[in-house]
């Protein structure tokens, strides 16, 4: 996910991945969220099927009937494919599209950029919405503050606040 949250950052797209293998790998994984995406937004119903009855007049009925549902099923999962093929080129395309963009400035907004061009993209602005977004949690601040309460204790309380900064800087990404 953080490949493709890479890819759909205007400022950078494909151009930081080292190996082809990266950029393709990078490539996949925008293209399967934005078919994730795709598919959310444009979800169909299946059709629901009834139980047959199962009292012996009704054989011959049930077994046309039955018949019938088949087709329609054999009908609505050839559909499907070409559904699927129709949604996996149509965001290839759209992916393209945007990947041909000439990058953004470094130091200019993403957000701004994909406010302007969310008409022009808009399954890719969806994704980009979605990963961009910050985390509605506060786990991560508690983390920190228990770490600065190990490293500053009543025996360290006269550290430096550059010193316990890095300490407690090291101790999270170790």
């Amino acid at each position: 996910m953080l490949c493709a949250a890479t890819a759909v950052d205007p400022r950078f797209k494909l151009c930081v991945f080292n190996s082809d293998t990266q950029q393709e790998r990078a490539h996949e994984a925008t293209l399967q969220l934005m078919q994730k995406r795709r598919a959310a937004l444009t979800a169909t119903t299946e059709l629901a099927t009834d139980e047959m009855p199962d009292n012996e007049a009704d054989t011959q009925s049930s077994s046309v009937a039955a018949s019938i549902w088949s087709k329609l099923q054999r009908a609505e999962a050839e559909a499907s494919i070409r559904q699927g093929t129709m949604v996996r080129q149509a965001v290839e395309k759209e992916l393209e599209r945007y990947l041909d963009e000439p990058l953004l400035d470094r130091q200019a907004c993403p957000y701004a950029w994909w406010a302007r061009h969310r008409q022009e993209f808009p399954t890719l602005a969806g994704v980009a919405r979605r990963l961009f977004c910050c985390p509605a949690t506060s786990v991560a601040s508690k983390r920190v503050f228990s770490k600065a309460g190990d490293v500053i204790t009543k025996k360290r309380n006269a550290l430096a606040p550059s010193k316990a900064q890095k300490v407690v800087f090291v101790m999270e990404n170790m």
